[in-house]
């Protein structure tokens, strides 16, 4: 029976690596001989994937730390208005004097929009203020133009004697027939022009009829109102001689060129 020789056990040592990055040139490694998916973070050094290392739209949202994208890595016009939330711009956002009448939408301003005092009279378009829009009672005397107010604007009945200053009515402002109801006098007045032209007989007259006949001769006043040529033309003696129709008033006069004549004022008071 043939004996064995017992086997040693002999220690195994760890196989050693085969290829160390000593031994690989540099550059030697290719894109061909890295296996998918063995390059990980870990195995990137920082600040060495550059723009052109990135494929299209390959960053997302999520890549992007919050806060840091700065006005600075906008590009221009690269915000739109699908970009902004709604009601996300304030009064702060906006720069000083860069909204224009185009940006305001019609009718949206509001009365209280406006600033005290903002609208003066070059904003408001002509004529387009009416009574409704004045407040009552809020014009004055000062605030109407001088001779604005014609007979036409005044109510009937609302102008009494307190309101007319002294002395200021003259014959032209009567008209030319005045009744006097309980006295039964009539009162009519006018104004007519005669010749100043001096020249024999020197008496100078014209003659005017009345509206109406009065039911006996009337008192008849005359005074010159003026005279057209008053530095060459001298007249006196003004009178009238009057019938139920009519009346001839009579100046003489001693010197006046052939063009020159006087005005009169008249007022028959009678019956």
């Amino acid at each position: 029976m043939a004996v064995g020789i017992p086997a040693l056990a002999m220690p195994v040592a760890a196989a050693a690596p085969l290829v160390m990055s000593a031994d690989i040139a540099d550059g030697a490694v290719t894109r061909n001989k890295i296996a998918y998916g063995a390059i990980d973070g870990d195995r990137i050094a920082n600040h060495t994937i550059s723009l052109e290392k990135l494929a299209a739209l390959n960053v997302l949202s999520a890549n992007i730390a919050d806060g840091a994208v700065t006005f600075r890595k906008l590009g221009k016009g690269a915000v739109r208005r699908r970009n902004v939330a709604n009601r996300s711009i304030n009064k702060d956002k906006i720069a000083a004097n860069s909204i224009n009448s185009r940006r305001i939408a019609d009718r949206s301003i509001k009365r209280f929009d406006l600033a005290n005092s903002s609208v003066n009279s070059y904003k408001i378009t002509d004529n387009s203020i009416k009574g409704r829009d004045v407040k009552d009672g809020y014009l004055t005397g000062a605030d109407l133009g001088n001779g604005s107010v014609g007979g036409d604007k005044l109510k009937d009945g609302s102008v009494t004697g307190a309101d007319i200053a002294d002395g200021s009515l003259t014959q032209s402002d009567l008209p030319t027939a005045i009744v006097a109801a309980q006295s039964g006098l009539r009162i009519e007045t006018g104004e007519t022009t005669v010749s100043t032209w001096a020249q024999a007989p020197w008496i100078n007259e014209v003659t005017v009829s009345f509206s109406s006949a009065f039911s006996s001769p009337p008192m008849v006043l005359v005074s010159f109102k003026n005279i057209s040529n008053s530095a060459g033309t001298s007249a006196e003696n003004l009178v009238a001689e009057a019938t139920t129709a009519q009346f001839t008033a009579k100046v003489k006069v001693t010197t006046g060129p052939p063009s020159s004549f006087a005005t009169i004022s008249w007022i028959a008071i009678g019956k």
